[in-house]
């Protein structure tokens, strides 16, 4: 199995747990680390996963991009990356996607503030085509912010065709009984490789 931007492991693990052999791939060294230590069977290479194609070979029975990391990328960045994972699985392997949902967010940008710890944080949200920019601002000029490309199902499913890449489900919260939609502000794709 192939975790693209495996973070600190958490899903490293639990794939190592089940017997899976695994590799992830993450940027940051200090995070592939941390992924490491959670994840002591896994392999993990650091690296962009834009490069992905250089940093690993398959074939891989499943690849996983979880927790919305498909998307930061410019539209022709996210097609490629996608292309690159395409490549990757043996045929009839699989690929799942987590991401957010364009739907979701079409009636719900705005502004909210979240207590966290005894803290407030504001939470301006801002949908401007496919685009999904999210500011979290911690008080006192501290500012965290967000972008992602965007897609609805049909959207994501089109480029993943152009991939090569064939749809096999759309769901939501991880069950394969709830339909992606404007409900649900994440949905997960899984894709066969021909």
């Amino acid at each position: 199995m192939l975790d693209v931007c495996c973070g600190g492991g958490r899903h490293l693990a639990g794939l190592s747990a089940l017997g899976y052999v695994v590799t992830g791939v993450e940027r940051d060294p200090g995070v592939a680390q941390s992924a490491r230590e959670v994840a002591p069977t896994a392999r993990v290479v650091e690296g962009d996963a834009t490069r992905l194609s250089e940093l690993v070979d398959g074939p891989f029975d499943g690849i996983v991009c979880l927790w919305a990391s498909f998307g930061y990328g410019m539209p022709a960045e996210n097609a490629r990356l996608l292309h690159a994972m395409a490549g990757l699985p043996r045929p009839g392997g699989k690929i799942v996607l987590d991401v957010y949902n364009k739907a979701f967010f079409r009636t719900r940008a705005g502004t909210r503030t979240i207590e966290r710890e005894g803290r407030s944080i504001v939470e301006r949200t801002r949908l401007d085509d496919d685009r999904l920019t999210s500011t979290l601002d911690y008080g006192s000029g501290v500012e965290d912010v967000f972008s992602w490309q965007v897609f609805t199902p049909d959207e994501l499913t089109a480029v993943a065709q152009s991939a090569g890449l064939s749809p096999v489900l759309a769901c939501a919260t991880f069950d394969e009984a709830v339909q992606a939609s404007a409900e649900h502000p994440r949905m997960q794709l899984v894709l066969a490789a021909k």
